[in-house]
């Protein structure tokens, strides 16, 4: 099943600069992985650090 009509997923989008969207892409293709996979890990590193700093305080 495509993650579109999985229920267990949802959609998130935002703007960023063109740059950084560049050099994400490039990256993506470099390491021949895809674009949503790397975004979900990108995003489960921020909030493990996240969560850490949180613990901190």
């Amino acid at each position: 099943m495509a993650r579109r009509n999985d229920p267990s997923y949802a959609q998130l989008s935002g703007y960023i600069s063109k740059e950084v969207v560049k050099e994400f892409k490039m990256a993506c293709t470099d390491l021949e992985i895809s674009q949503v996979d790397a975004m979900e890990e990108a995003v489960k590193l921020w909030l493990e650090q996240y969560k850490a700093n949180k613990a901190k305080k």
